[in-house]
């Protein structure tokens, strides 16, 4: 088996080496060529020859080549001596006329942006835009219009008195943010304007082992984002715990982690369009989470033509469908399915082991005195959304259910008895906009939000010789509906200032049902309902001063009903552009949660504790937190180097004290969370392959004085995450290959954790127990992922595909992740628990 990974691995570094020697070359590749080729030198900028690409007649004389590299680059080539030339950039004129696609009519203050950064230059009253500079022909050109889609195009096509018409689209966005694009790799970028990163779906390159567009397996790749057991749904934000990211899919709020308690993202990826994640804070636009957040979008725009596809891997099947039912109205759908039967591929068994390892079924697969009568695990998700375009407007709606099914039994030999588990889990939501530009310089939105989350567990136990039982049953649902009014005025466009503001009111009600009723004991039933308004007013200006500093400046306030709690939060992002290629950013904030979950120290995502929410109240307060960064970003020639250092400090969380039960009074114990941690990417571009190596060293530090006496490391507590990773497109191949290396979780066993208050000698009844250190940590985690997708040659235009391969865990590593002591039957015993081992997947697109 290690020969056969050991060829695989030699396999795919040899066609990553080969393939970077095809296809268009970089300017400084082509001129290394030309000075062996014809004995001659060059003098140049180093950064400039590497981020441009040409390409030219190997066989063709010298002056043709330097003729046919300046016709695509705008590079004037002059002989300085005998076998000696200067390359320097030359001055061109530069001309467009921006009109509006709708109406053909001119489009006055248009703002055009260079290479990423602001400038003085805007369209004139008949849409004219004019501009004189040393720039080459494959720079980008930005052009900007209050309430339209922004327009990028190379400044070599702008070339000449005889402008060319630039035809600007309306859309739904406000002035776009200026953003690093490829940050990291093809399709992620990154904000400076509030240092989120904006990840595209279309253009997003091929990740390290995932053939299938994983959104959250995407997001985990970013730096500062971990999930120490490997789920794709299991993301701690900077340190936070999973609970404290805000998820959202436009607009509606999602409790749930995943499909397979949370293994695989919920959100299909061809339903889509972009997603934007917040690791230092967010906008005082957002509210509700003090860990960070991630805004998923799906599309707004109306198809040109009807689209189709199929998809199919080996532990689902999906399809989709877009289509434009008239000019300005379009729907489009998707849904994702496990399929029927008892097979399972080895990727559908890895993550069924991942999932439900410590589950009752598992554990009767490895005990000879139980039988596993049946077992099945189904999830689908569906998305489906309609967007009309108006005169100067926009109405759309989206719909999203998520849907989780598992049921089994077991049989006992020696107690003679059968145990049944049937538990679901849904979240289902709607939204609806409505956007309308009003003017040049002002738009509105209003949207109306509704989300529904279910969880069910219920256990049933039916003795040969006696009637059938329910040990335990809960029931949770979480109805949230939530309105939002805001607007849009453009300030200033030259110094792309805008006001942004507006109100928000969210009604949270959680019904909660517990029932019990065991041979010999009281029946136990209880039911609760918990409901809460939260009414937040905000107010963001963004503006750019001395075309150098970005400053995103607001306020968030919100008033919590049932607490009658009023709280203020200001939100700041800095960034100030020194230099072309250097940058310093800073940001800090203050936020706020009402909606929670305990924290129970383990990763038992299976767990009724660890899928049910509470309000906060008296007996638990309202979360609260303060942030802030400070880094900067280097950018020369095709590297980047970012690096950030964050500060977090999270107040009052909640979790139940070890002596009691959830219907207690006084269960809950508060606690603070203390993190910090540094960021760092390395990212360089060579010709068509990206390679990224990203850093990170975190410290998470929890403090519950009503539970032990000193502050401990968390449980999901890693320092160090190291990750090195590669992608290349070549024609119709991508490759992508990444290793991953974390620290080990500490290891908290029995009561060394938290103790049981009164144990040992000379203790109160409710007195706390100094907790122990933890024993150590497992051992350090790391794994290979690797993946390739063919894209069938476009020989019939009618239809096209994609096939692929990836490998997840190549060299099938144990990665531990945690110890615990768990109760079946009559018998306890110490479990352990691993990420997800050696995972292949095919996958098969077809679209037309």
């Amino acid at each position: 088996m290690a020969k056969k990974y050991f060829l695989l691995l030699f396999l795919f570094s040899v066609t990553l080496k080969a393939n970077c020697q095809y296809g268009q070359i970089s300017l400084k590749a082509a001129i290394r060529q030309l000075e062996k080729k014809h004995s001659v030198t060059f003098s140049y900028a180093d950064d400039l020859a590497e981020r441009l690409q040409v390409s030219f007649e190997a066989d063709a004389p010298l002056k043709e080549q330097l003729a046919d590299i300046s016709n695509q680059t705008g590079l004037a080539f002059s002989e300085a001596g005998k076998g000696a030339y200067l390359i320097t950039l030359a001055s061109h004129h530069f001309c467009a006329q921006i009109v509006n696609s709708g109406t053909a009519m001119p489009m006055e203050g248009a703002q055009i942006i260079l290479n990423n950064k602001l400038t003085n230059i805007i369209s004139d009253e008949n849409g004219y835009a004019k501009f004189d500079g040393k720039l080459t022909f494959q720079d980008t050109v930005s052009i900007q219009y209050f309430g339209f889609d922004t327009k990028k195009i190379t400044t070599g096509s702008l070339l000449g008195d005889e402008c060319p018409k630039v035809e600007l689209t309306f859309g739904e966005t406000t002035l776009r943010e200026i953003v690093i694009t490829s940050y990291i790799t093809s399709g992620i970028d990154f904000s400076n304007e509030d240092h989120s990163f904006i990840i595209n779906t279309d253009d997003l390159s091929l990740l390290p082992g995932e053939t299938d567009g994983d959104i959250l397996l995407a997001i985990k790749t970013l730096p500062g984002i971990s999930s120490p057991n490997g789920k794709a749904g299991n993301l701690h934000t900077r340190g936070s715990t999973t609970d404290q990211t805000l998820v959202l899919f436009d607009n509606i709020p999602i409790y749930h982690k995943g499909h397979y308690f949370g293994t695989i993202s919920p959100y299909n990826p061809i339903a889509v369009d972009q997603v934007e994640v917040y690791r230092s804070g967010y906008g005082p636009d957002l509210g509700g989470r003090v860990g960070g957040a991630i805004k998923l979008e799906s599309r707004k725009s109306v198809p040109d033509s009807a689209r189709f596809g199929v998809g199919i891997n080996t532990y689902y099947g999906s399809a989709f469908f877009e289509v434009p039912v008239r000019k300005k109205l379009g729907i489009s759908g998707s849904v994702r399915s496990t399929y029927n039967g008892e097979w399972q591929s080895p990727k559908l068994e890895a993550l069924n082991e991942l999932a439900l390892q410590n589950s009752i079924i598992n554990r009767a697969e490895e005990n000879i005195d139980m039988e596993v009568l049946n077992s099945s695990f189904t999830f689908y998700d569906l998305n489906f959304s309609s967007n009309y375009k108006m005169k100067e407007g926009n109405i759309s709606m989206s719909l999203l259910a998520i849907d989780n099914s598992q049921e089994g039994s077991v049989f006992s030999k020696t107690r003679n008895l059968v145990q049944g588990i049937d538990n679901s889990l849904k979240n289902n939501g709607l939204n609806t906009d409505w956007s309308q530009y009003w003017s040049p310089k002002f738009n509105t939105t209003l949207s109306a939000t509704y989300s529904d989350y279910k969880v069910k567990v219920l256990i049933t136990q039916n003795p040969a010789d006696n009637p059938a039982y329910i040990p335990n049953l809960f029931e949770q649902r979480i109805k949230d509906f939530y309105i939002n009014a805001e607007g849009n005025i453009l300030l200033n466009q030259e110094k792309n200032s805008n006001l942004n503001l507006g109100y928000q009111v969210n009604r949270h009600a959680i019904d909660g049902f517990v029932y019990s009723n065991r041979p010999n004991r009281p029946e136990v039933s209880i039911d609760t309902h918990n409901e809460a308004y939260l009414h937040s007013f905000f107010i963001n200006h963004q503006t750019t001063l001395f075309n150098k500093l970005t400053v995103n400046s607001g306020i968030r306030n919100n008033y919590y009903t049932p607490l009658e709690y009023f709280r203020v939060e200001p939100r700041l992002f800095l960034n100030w552009q020194l230099k072309s290629n250097f940058s310093v950013k800073s940001s800090y904030g203050l936020y706020s949660q009402y909606i929670t979950q305990y924290v129970y120290f383990d990763f038992e995502d299976s767990k009724i504790e660890n899928l049910t929410w509470e309000l906060a109240s008296n007996e638990r307060p309202v979360i609260k937190s303060a942030q802030w960064m400070l880094g900067s970003i280097w950018r020369p020639g095709s590297f980047v180097l970012d690096f950030e250092f964050y500060h977090k400090n999270i107040f009052d969380l909640s979790t139940l004290k070890s002596n009691k039960t959830p219907t207690d009074p006084d269960r809950s114990a508060i606690g603070d969370l203390d993190v910090y941690g540094i960021d760092v990417l390395l990212k360089k571009k060579w010709n068509k392959l990206d390679t990224w190596i990203s850093y990170s060293y975190a410290y998470t530090d929890m403090y519950f004085e009503d539970l032990n006496l000193l502050s401990f490391e968390t449980y999901y507590d890693q320092p160090h995450t190291l990750n090195i990773n590669a992608t290349l497109p070549y024609k119709n191949w991508s490759f992508s290959i990444g290793w991953q290396y974390q620290s080990g979780v500490p290891v908290y066993t029995n009561n060394t954790f938290f103790p049981v208050p009164g144990e040992g000698s000379n203790q109160e009844p409710e007195q706390p127990v100094t907790a122990q250190k933890n024993e150590g940590r497992f051992p350090v985690q790391h794994q290979l992922d690797l993946a390739v997708v063919y894209k069938f040659p476009k020989r019939i235009k009618s239809w096209n595909g994609s096939i692929g391969l990836s490998l997840l865990n190549a060299y099938d590593r144990e990665n531990f992740v945690a110890e615990n002591y768990l109760t079946f039957g009559p018998n306890t015993s110490l479990e352990q628990q691993y990420a997800i081992g050696f995972a292949p997947n095919i996958m098969l697109n077809i679209r037309w």
